[in-house]
């Protein structure tokens, strides 16, 4: 009759102590999911601050040497959405879609620049 109450106790502790640590990993990968969502945010208005910051300043320097600058205006709510998705795919991924198309945009128009004679 004892042995079976400390089995039964033992076993109790036991399975207590598996549910317990069950529970808090899970909650551990939680916790550490939301702190990642927390930091892709961070990182994500810090994105949008600095293209905020590098339009104003080509728009500046465009100002001092008396050319013309044509700002693409954009909607920073929907930038940080756009950087978050991104980041959340090149974690996926280990590729960003839309910055690889830019990027591709950007080498064409260069590549074009070089074989166009400059306008006189």
């Amino acid at each position: 009759m004892t042995g079976e109450i400390v089995t039964i106790v033992l076993g109790s502790a036991v399975l207590g102590a598996a549910v317990s640590s069950i529970i808090t990993s899970l909650f551990g990968h939680w916790a550490k999911r939301q702190e990642l969502h927390r930091q892709d945010l961070d990182l994500a208005l810090k994105l949008t601050e600095l293209k905020h910051r590098q339009v104003i300043q080509l728009g500046d320097w465009a100002g001092k040497d008396g050319r013309p600058f044509h700002a693409t205006f954009f909607d920073p709510l929907v930038t940080v959405f756009r950087y978050r998705s991104g980041i959340e795919e090149f974690r996926r991924t280990g590729r960003w879609s839309e910055a690889e198309e830019s990027m591709a945009d950007w080498e064409a128009r260069q590549r074009k620049a070089k074989r166009e004679p400059p306008a006189s």
